[in-house]
């Protein structure tokens, strides 16, 4: 590994914006909690969180690249997994899904970024 030369330009790009994500929320308005998935769910909202992968639904879009950093989804994503989720509770053991409630929560992600050479490696004609 080597440094780079006097007068190399290391600032090579550097930019920020922002997207729209969304998150599933919901709560079981009921006086007894109940379980769905591996969650417990009572009358107050919360995140759902989807373990083992979207469930065939596509979540990285050209569109929408950096909302994964924040563990959101595009409209279209979080409205389909929304559903899969109401679908998955009424086929499980809370009897068909009475009292469940789900909404999309929108999330505004700022972000920047810069990219900076900091080194050479692997130089051709310079190994060994």
């Amino acid at each position: 590994m080597g440094e780079l030369e006097e007068g190399y330009r290391k600032d090579k790009n550097r930019g920020s914006g922002a997207d729209v994500g969304y998150t599933v929320e919901a709560r079981h308005n009921y006086i007894r909690p109940c379980k769905i998935g591996n969650q417990m769910f009572d009358n107050r909202w919360q995140q759902v969180e989807f373990e083992g992968g979207p469930h065939g639904v596509p979540t990285m879009t050209i569109g929408h690249r950096a909302l994964h950093l924040g563990f959101l989804l595009p409209y279209n994503a979080a409205q389909a997994l929304r559903w899969w989720f109401v679908a998955a509770a009424e086929a499980g053991e809370i009897g068909g899904a009475l009292c469940l409630e789900t909404r999309l929560v929108k999330h505004k992600l700022k972000y920047s970024y810069e990219v900076e050479a900091i080194e050479t490696v692997a130089e051709s004609g310079k190994e060994g």
